[in-house]
């Protein structure tokens, strides 16, 4: 015996239904081609961590003339 796969959506299943009536085919057929069809986008790689990413993006984003990040904040680390 294959692999089973139980489709739980009901929306989805009447999808496959609906296009196997239409065109004659089984859902097996239908379901194969629309995943064989499907081509996910690469999810990019980043050489830094996700924070680091965010940070360099804050950095990005300070207008001159603001002073620095460290000016923001007390000297016990909280923000003024």
């Amino acid at each position: 015996m294959g692999d089973q796969i139980h489709i739980r959506d009901g929306e989805t299943a009447g999808l496959l239904r609906l296009y196997a009536a239409q065109t004659g085919r089984t859902m097996r057929d239908i379901l194969r081609e629309a995943v064989r069809g499907y081509k996910p986008e690469p999810k990019p790689e980043r050489s830094l961590s996700d924070l680091d990413h965010l940070l360099k993006r804050d950095w990005a984003q300070l207008k001159p003339g603001h002073g620095t990040i460290e000016d923001m904040y007390d000297d016990q680390g909280l923000p003024i």
